[in-house]
C-alpha cells in the first residue's frame, strides 16, 4: 500500500553523524515522514524518541515508518508553541539530541488542498 505522505529526508547521514555517541533521549520537533527519526533509532537502538508534528498526515506516516520502535517512541500532533506543555506531560528532564528540521516538505506544498501551499488556494 502506497503511503499518502512521501518525503525524502535531506542530510540524513549528517543528522545522524552529528548526534552524540551517548544519545539516549531524542526529541524530533519536526517528524515529517519519520526518516530522520528512524535513522537515529537505527544508530541508537536503546534510545527513546519523543516527537511532534503539526501535520496529521506526516504524523501518521511517521507512526508507520517507526512501527518497529513502538515501545521506544511517543509521537503527538502539536506545534512548537505547545512544546513546554508537552515537556511537562512527558516528564523528561532533558534530551540528549534535539532535531528541528524547520520548513515544509515538497509533498505538503504540492497538494494545495492540504492548506500549506502559498501558490494555490487550499
Amino acid at each position: 500500500m502506497k503511503m499518502e505522505f512521501e518525503h525524502i529526508s535531506v542530510l540524513a547521514e549528517e543528522v545522524v553523524d552529528f548526534a552524540p555517541q551517548t544519545t539516549q533521549t531524542i526529541l524530533d520537533c519536526t517528524l515529517g515522514g519519520g526518516g530522520h527519526s528512524r535513522r537515529l533509532l537505527e544508530k541508537f537502538p536503546e534510545a527513546n524518541l519523543y516527537g511532534i508534528d503539526r501535520d496529521a498526515k506526516a504524523l501518521n506516516a511517521t507512526s508507520d515508518c517507526l512501527k518497529n520502535y513502538k515501545e521506544q517512541i511517543l509521537l503527538e500532533q502539536a506545534s512548537f508553541s505547545e512544546l513546554p506543555e508537552r515537556f511537562a506531560n512527558w516528564g523528561v528532564p532533558q534530551f540528549d539530541y534535539i532535531l528541528a528540521d524547520i520548513g515544509l516538505s515538497s509533498e505538503q506544498l504540492a497538494r494545495p488542498k492540504r492548506g500549506f501551499s502559498f501558490m494555490h488556494e487550499g
